[in-house]
């Protein structure tokens, strides 16, 4: 899972400003410098990515560790690295919308400062399609378009594909509804209709609010329009066609606190007293969405709108926890390890997909995993061997940003 935009790298001060037309000029004030706020996205991306690449795993395999006395391990294990089969919300389904949230993020950076600082509308309009189409073949490449399987056997919706339309569906609002009140309102009806379609719409030959697998409008939709081999399960897809429009929600809302971000001293979350504001406002949001939750269930495979809520309030809490990292010197720098993992998160999710870095460690450490598990701990062998692929990842990060290398999209 990863998100459409990268964010230029700015560690440390400050730069100084730069003339390029439609570039935003920082302007000093209270709070993290534009720097810090920058490192602090970087670093959220960043975590979500290394969840996504062999975090997960890793934090299974520690929990392995734990003795059978121990008795919440194993639901901290399954919360950590298992998506509920279907109602709910473990901690491996937050990373997915964490990622849609975080590339709304962007979107001041991307288009509304291009647009103040004079760029045409059109031309604005014209990089983000072509982002959007990027990252569209790219998914369909990740799914194994080039093995060529035939059009009936190619899924066509899918991680990738759900960014792309989640973010440029977010650009493209932020491009034309310029006041902030305008694009709540533009939020809250994609989530309210989303909710209303779903409760009151009946899927042909069913009941209306039947948010089951089988019987909700969504999953009828994706089977409507895609042949089981263009679809990820028998009843849809989970990034099918209608549940983009709240996807789209959780980038918009991203989108929302980034116009803030992106502001002189960071606007109303600059400063200590404005990320205690931001964390308040993501526990709002999730305190929301959990009531909502209550006739509204939070399903990741549909992407209700109370699951947009809970997942983008934490989403706050997370960045304000960035940020209030990002700005303590050398504390701050111990974020720079996940920083390596958000600059250049399109290579790693592909990468991850087309080479077996598993093996790769086996090489490195195979001898110290053999004799592990030769001496009876096949579970501290996992978590050596998993260790060791994820550090390979990020070293192999670690070379293209030193060289400044990086695939964007």
């Amino acid at each position: 899972m990863v998100p459409l935009p990268v964010l230029p790298r700015t560690a440390g001060p400050a730069p100084a400003p730069s003339t390029e037309p439609g570039r935003p000029q920082p302007v000093p004030g209270p709070g993290p410098g534009p720097g810090a706020r920058v490192r602090a996205i970087d670093a959220l991306r960043g975590f979500g990515l290394f969840v996504v690449v062999g975090g997960a795993e890793l934090a299974v395999a520690v929990c392995a560790l734990a003795p059978p006395s121990w008795s919440w391990v194993p639901g901290v294990s399954e919360n950590l690295g298992e998506h509920v089969e279907w109602e709910g919300l473990h901690f491996h389904d937050w990373i997915f919308p964490l990622l849609v949230f975080v590339t709304g993020l962007t979107v001041p950076l991307l288009v509304t400062a291009r647009l103040d600082g004079g760029t045409p509308r059109r031309s604005v309009l014209g990089r983000i399609g072509r982002r959007v189409g990027v990252l569209l073949v790219a998914g369909l490449v990740f799914n194994g378009a080039l093995q060529l399987p035939g059009l009936d056997q190619t899924r066509l919706p899918g991680v990738l594909q759900r960014y792309a339309l989640a973010w440029g569906g977010a650009a493209v609002i932020v491009a034309f509804v310029r006041d902030r009140w305008r694009q709540v309102a533009v939020l809250t009806a994609l989530l309210v209709g989303y909710w209303l379609l779903l409760r009151f719409v009946p899927a042909p030959g069913g009941v209306a609010g039947d948010l089951t697998p089988d019987g909700n409008l969504a999953g009828w939709i994706d089977r409507l329009l895609l042949r089981p081999g263009q679809r990820f399960e028998d009843w849809g897809d989970p990034e099918g066609f209608l549940s983009t429009l709240p996807a789209v929600g959780s980038a918009l809302l991203g989108a929302l606190i980034g116009s803030e971000l992106v502001a002189p001293g960071g606007g109303r979350f600059g400063g200590r007293g404005g990320r205690s504001k931001l964390a308040a406002l993501g526990v709002v949001l999730a305190a929301a969405g959990y009531a909502w939750g209550r006739s509204f269930p939070l399903i990741k495979q549909l992407w209700t709108s109370s699951f947009v809520l809970v997942t983008a309030g934490w989403g706050c809490v997370a960045l304000a926890v960035c940020l209030a990292v990002c700005d303590r010197g050398w504390f701050g720098r111990t974020l720079r390890w996940f920083e390596v993992f958000g600059r250049n998160a399109l290579v790693i999710y592909l990468a991850s997909a087309a080479v077996d870095f598993l093996a790769i460690a086996g090489f490195v450490v195979g001898g110290v995993v053999q004799r592990l598990t030769d001496a009876g701990h096949a579970e501290l062998a996992a978590v050596v061997a998993i260790a060791a692929a994820v550090e390979l990842k990020w070293l192999l990060l670690w070379f293209l940003d030193r060289h400044g290398v990086r695939l964007r999209a």
